[in-house]
């Protein structure tokens, strides 16, 4: 759904949670769980040590067998890097606005699309 369908974390949520599907362990999905699936190696075969430790962390293959494609694996972690870039510089570019013009953006109220006929 991410990758071949394009849709946002949220939106799988919300289509996961419409089809009562429901996580391995029996409640609804959130997007940390969608972030963790997205994200988690386990799920191409390795196993991560150290997570918590830069020094010392690594990743190696683990005896268990793949249940995705690692291209698959490799192309949402892309995406996943690209959204979050995109962000960023979003975010940078706002903050480099003047006060006054922040401030306007926050009060201005949004015309509707059907308001612009």
């Amino acid at each position: 759904m991410y990758i071949n369908c394009g849709m946002s974390y949220s939106a799988i949520v919300r289509e996961l949670n419409g089809r009562g599907i429901k996580t391995k362990g029996g409640f609804g999905w959130a997007v940390m769980s969608i972030k963790n699936v997205l994200t988690n190696c386990n799920y191409i075969g390795n196993v991560r040590y150290a997570l918590q430790d830069d020094k010392r962390y690594f990743e190696v293959k683990g005896l268990h067998e793949p249940i995705i494609f690692e291209e698959l694996y490799s192309e949402a972690q892309m995406k996943d890097i690209k959204l979050r870039s995109d962000y960023q510089t979003l975010k940078r570019f706002v903050d480099s606005l003047p006060d006054e013009i922040k401030q306007q953006t926050r009060t201005t109220p949004q015309k509707s699309h059907n308001q612009e006929r």
